[in-house]
């Protein structure tokens, strides 16, 4: 059973080294809001941060992401909220994406989900984890779909918070710090809820309410764990597969569960949100709107300049 991993391990270098031999620098500077996991770490909201902090400086960007159908591009509208104006291209071939986004000659393309693209030679690569998932176990015993090691080839690493664990978070980072990467740190922060029309409300709502929670996200525990910090009372919990497309069956089957269960509110994500908009729905849907807040902000914002654009050598300046 030892030789099975170790062959891959090995063929998987190999290949990479063989990319990395023949890989092209763009036109245009790229960065990339990456993982080394299959999904869920929060690769989306880590792009609109970095999107925001660009946009300061440049008002030409590209945002490449992905999706598993161009009539629901749930990613990329709820990135076009947060971000404004900014080109966006979403697809399932990512890469060729960006060779498309750099024909219309962006100041700079960015890739929700693209550490795996190694063959670009200019790419700056920002990989977000999470310390609650084992890094040992590649796909499919776990969920990792490169080795550890490959964080080698990042350029920063962004850790997210826990509170489960004080002890194996600390041993997780000092793990991360052998690879002499620059470490940052972030949190999710709930801001408000919108319902189907946009309209902003306030999260106080939900206090002491009974409550319905969906959604089809990779790790849907995390955003019920969320709605009870609000001050719900009690949840029932339904999910679906990540990246899930909502039909008018799924929709109807949800206002059943509502008039059974008789909850005072029904919240999803912001993302499942957007697939929602063109049903007929008969009860009120709110979807919780949160940030990924990268620390400390200030280095961060710093060192994203002035990795992406040389020709800055201090924010501050900018």
């Amino acid at each position: 059973m030892l030789f099975l991993p170790i062959s891959l391990f090995w063929i998987l270098g190999c290949y990479i080294r063989i990319i990395l031999v023949r890989r092209k620098k763009l036109d245009v500077p790229v960065v990339s809001a990456g993982n080394i996991e299959a999904g869920g770490t929060g690769k989306t909201p880590l792009t609109i941060e970095i999107a925001k902090i660009i946009k300061e400086i440049k008002s030409k960007i590209s945002i490449v992401c992905y999706a598993a159908d161009r009539k629901n591009p749930d990613e990329s509208l709820v990135i076009l909220k947060s971000v404004g104006e900014a080109l966006v291209y979403h697809g399932k071939n990512r890469r060729k994406l960006v060779d498309y986004a750099a024909k219309s000659n962006p100041e700079v393309i960015i890739i929700d989900d693209g550490f795996q693209y190694f063959d670009i030679k200019n790419k700056v690569d920002v990989v977000l984890l999470d310390p609650e998932i084992p890094l040992n176990l590649l796909i499919p015993a776990g969920r990792m779909r490169f080795p550890a090691s490959f964080l080698k080839y990042a350029d920063a690493i962004v850790i997210r918070e826990t509170k489960k664990n004080k002890k194996s978070y600390k041993k997780f980072v000092k793990r991360i710090e052998k690879y002499h990467k620059p470490i940052f740190f972030a949190r999710y922060q709930m801001l408000h809820l919108v319902d189907l029309s946009g309209s902003e409300v306030s999260l106080s709502i939900l206090r002491n309410k009974r409550a319905i929670a969906f959604c089809g996200i990779a790790k849907p525990t995390g955003f019920i764990e969320m709605i009870f910090q609000t001050g719900v009372r009690e949840i029932y919990a339904v999910w679906y597969p990540d990246h899930f497309i909502y039909s008018q069956s799924d929709v109807d089957e949800l206002e059943k569960l509502f008039y059974r269960l008789k909850p005072e509110v029904v919240i999803t994500t912001e993302k499942d949100m957007v697939k929602l908009k063109k049903f007929q729905i008969g009860i009120t849907v709110y979807g919780l709107v949160v940030r990924l807040a990268v620390e400390p902000y200030e280095e961060f914002k710093t060192y994203l300049v002035s990795k992406i654009f040389p020709e800055y050598n201090h924010f501050q300046e900018i």
